[in-house]
């Protein structure tokens, strides 16, 4: 399977993340320093409740960048291992489409959305949760490991990605399907009840009933979904634009 990856873009998202750490440590550094010089104490609270609030969303987000970006098991090379033997045929791309991980293979069209958690999760039906109290949730708020909905943010990715490829090929006949991918080894949730995405994992852990994403793509054979021709493939790729 050939794999296309769009390099600069992970090189950009990867620096940008450990420059802005950088930022966020140098700038409580200099507050601090300064803080001490300043004559009074209502100027230096003053100049604490200005850059604090600043340095505090450059963390944030420099932890949201990390996860994504620099974390491992990187999303995109546990993909990569979780696709293998299903077929020589076909593109596993990362980062060009509007959507960030597509895999076209003669089984179909597939928006494989990454989930990197590796706490306890439970999903019944279409309902995520973290279990436990504030203090779990302020961690994962901490840690931007919030769960959000990942069945709407695939959907989502997936009708990106069908439209761009409806205004690419309009006569491809070809269904974008989402499948929520845990790339995380470890990764723990419950499944429960029936989930409108599909629910995979990069792994299976001994003695249990989850079925990874090698797996489930080997059983689409069987779903008959439409998918795209060498040609139309090679059309799409003069057409991508990497960002």
């Amino acid at each position: 399977m050939r794999v296309v990856t769009n390099e600069a873009l992970i090189r950009r998202n990867r620096s940008l993340a450990q420059i802005s750490l950088i930022v966020a440590i140098g700038g409580l550094a200099f507050s601090f320093l300064i803080s001490n010089r300043i004559a009074g104490e209502e100027s230096a609270f003053t100049l604490n409740c200005l850059v604090f609030p600043i340095l505090f969303g450059i963390i944030i987000f420099s932890v949201r960048m990390a996860n994504h970006w620099v974390r491992e098991p990187l999303a995109w090379t546990s993909i990569q291992e979780g696709v293998r033997g299903v077929t020589n045929q076909g593109v596993l791309y990362h980062f060009v489409f509007p959507a960030r991980h597509v895999l076209i293979i003669p089984q179909g069209v597939y928006v494989l959305f990454p989930l990197f958690h590796d706490r306890p999760i439970i999903v019944k039906d279409d309902k995520w949760r973290i279990p436990g109290g504030m203090l779990t949730a302020l961690v994962s708020f901490m840690r931007q490991e919030n769960i959000g909905n990942p069945i709407r943010d695939a959907q989502s990715e997936a009708a990106q990605l069908q439209k761009y490829l409806d205004k690419h090929l309009p006569d491809s006949g070809v269904t974008v399907n989402p499948v929520i991918v845990f790339t995380h080894s470890n990764a723990r949730a419950v499944l429960e009840g029936e989930q409108s995405v599909p629910v995979v994992f990069v792994k299976a852990k001994d003695k249990t009933e989850r079925l990874t994403l090698q797996e489930f793509l080997k059983n689409q054979k069987e779903a008959g979904h439409a998918s795209l021709s060498s040609s139309q493939i090679e059309e799409l790729n003069e057409e991508l634009i990497y960002a």
